[in-house]
């Protein structure tokens, strides 16, 4: 189960965090000929954009990926509070450690590289997701948290630099911002937000 103990360790926890410097073998290459996508680094520097073009395409599958592997815990708006979480809280489950709200500032201010990180090699209590989700597929859902970060607050909107959103009726030539209303109308988000 995630987040359990176990007594063989002395820092109590099952789950092993990945050894400092290493790699799955049968990647070595693979990081050797492009180490900013395959690791979110380069000469030990987070990369601050995303190593391929944002795309409507990558933005859903970054979202199909994000419900799949994140909004269990981290909620469907990101905000913290998803269903492993809920019930955790309403079990008060001993040592249970929240998930993070992804809209706060310091996880908004970070590079682009170091979300892909956090999401490959895990966080704190949280596990790596490089053997479950593919690397294009971590690149996406940090697309995705961008994407996800412009939905907040206008402060939020600032710190993640997604675009502001257009009121209705404005007049906006983006043919993702019309798809956008568009869903958000037609989904009915606009019910309750």
């Amino acid at each position: 189960k995630a987040q359990n103990t176990s007594p063989l360790f002395e820092d109590g926890r099952a789950a092993r965090s990945q050894l400092a410097g290493t790699f799955a073998m049968e990647d070595d290459h693979l990081v050797l000929e492009d180490p900013g996508y395959y690791t979110g680094k380069e000469g030990g520097e987070y990369l601050t954009e995303l190593p391929m073009t944002v795309t409507r395409e990558l933005l859903e599958r970054g979202r199909q990926r994000y419900v799949i592997s994140c909004a269990p815990c981290h909620g469907y708006d990101g905000a913290g509070n998803g269903t492993v979480n809920q019930r955790a809280q309403s079990l008060q489950t001993a040592g249970w450690i929240p998930p993070s709200n992804l809209h706060q500032e310091y996880i908004a201010i970070q590079p682009k590289g170091q979300l892909f990180e956090s999401i490959s090699v895990g966080i704190r209590n949280m596990p790596g997701y490089s053997k479950s989700v593919t690397t294009e597929d971590r690149w996406a859902i940090v697309a995705y948290l961008e994407a996800l970060g412009g939905t907040q607050e206008s402060g939020a909107r600032k710190l993640w630099g997604a675009a502001p959103v257009v009121e209705e009726g404005a007049v906006d030539e983006s043919p993702l911002v019309a798809k956008g209303r568009e869903l958000y109308m037609s989904k009915t988000c606009v019910a309750c937000h």
